[in-house]
Parts: structure tokens; C-alpha cells; sequence
């Protein structure tokens, strides 16, 4: 009788916003693919760490712009 293989999924692995950073500069500068084989990770999920960071980014910009702003003061002066 055959035995089974056992299904080995291989362990994940937290990476730190820094690594995630410097992976998505090094595939902007080399490409996507590239940029994955060189660091042995999926293309996948250089794409998504892109994508998560443009939405951080674009967030903070948004919130930078509205804490700027003199409506934004007024109306936390305002009583509500």
C-alpha cells in the first residue's frame, strides 16, 4: 500500500516594514520578477507590499494636507 505525503507548506516568514520597503525599491529599480527571484519571494507579494505602501503613503499625505489646513483648526475650535 502507498503512504501518503505529508503536506509540507513551508513555515511563513514575518518580514519588517524595512525589508518590505527595500524590496519594493529594489523592484521598482530591477522590475518585479527580478527583484523576486533575487530575494526568493513570490511576485505576488512584492505587489501587494507596493500596493500597501502607496495606500499608507497616500493616507498620510491626506492627513499631513488636512492637519494643515485652517478649516481643519477652525473647526476644532468650533464647539460641537
Amino acid at each position: 500500500m502507498a503512504t501518503r505525503k505529508k503536506n509540507q507548506r513551508k513555515q511563513r516568514v514575518a518580514r519588517s516594514d524595512e525589508y518590505r520597503q527595500e524590496a519594493v525599491k529594489l523592484a521598482d529599480a530591477v522590475g518585479v520578477t527580478a527583484a523576486a527571484e533575487q530575494l526568493g519571494i513570490a511576485t505576488f507579494q512584492i505587489y501587494n507590499w507596493r500596493g500597501k505602501l502607496r495606500v499608507k503613503e497616500s493616507r498620510t499625505g491626506a492627513e499631513s494636507r488636512l492637519l494643515d489646513s485652517k478649516q481643519f483648526q477652525r473647526l476644532l475650535r468650533s464647539p460641537a
